[in-house]
């Protein structure tokens, strides 16, 4: 584990079957990714996109997304992707969000991540999702839906909790879309630069 982490927030939501191919957790595999959020997001994807998978795990998500856009940068600070996921469009780069210089993405995606990032700070690890993305750019998360609580300031909340309409405010952007899957598991937040 990498100083400064907060150790009990862990690694991630995901966790994988044996062959390291999809989610352990029914309610969190592909086929209910594509039937339950993708319909509702796709519509920020287009072929000429280029995507940044931030905390990509096994990178399932980055070879579903690369069939829909032009390149997917998936970053993994704590594993490499399974090959099997490994596509022609897609490049994978061990390293953490506040490492990666790369920017001017079209979007940036994060699924059971976001909440890690307090690790690094709330309101810092925020600004660096937007500095990845080009102007007009959205940020897809999903996370937990308990964790976005909008009743109080990001850093009065307890540890692995923010409120991303303050975050927004804070940083000149705003939310799109917000919803709950229809698992009722996480809550997905589309958030424009």
């Amino acid at each position: 584990m990498q100083k400064g982490l907060i150790p009990h927030l862990g690694q991630g939501l995901q966790k994988y079957d044996t062959s390291d191919n999809e989610a352990q957790d029914s309610k969190n595999t592909i086929k209910i990714f594509e039937s339950e959020i993708w319909p509702r997001i796709e519509k920020y994807v287009s072929s000429k996109s280029k995507i940044l998978d931030v905390g990509c795990g096994n990178g399932r998500y980055s070879s579903f997304l690369s069939k829909h856009c032009s390149e997917v940068v998936a970053i993994d600070a704590f594993r490499d992707i399974n090959p099997e996921h490994d596509k022609e469009n897609v490049r994978f780069v061990r390293t953490t969000l506040q490492d990666f210089v790369e920017q001017d993405f079209d979007v940036v995606f994060m699924f059971g991540v976001f909440y890690l990032q307090e690790s690094w700070g709330t309101y810092e690890s925020f600004k660096a999702v937007l500095d990845r993305l080009k102007p007009g750019g959205i940020f897809v998360t999903a996370d937990e839906k308990w964790r976005d609580q909008r009743s109080a300031l990001s850093k009065h909340l307890q540890v692995g909790c923010y409120n991303f309409g303050e975050l927004c405010v804070h940083n000149q952007s705003r939310v799109l879309e917000d919803f709950v899957q229809a698992n009722d598991v996480h809550r997905i937040t589309v958030i424009q630069k």
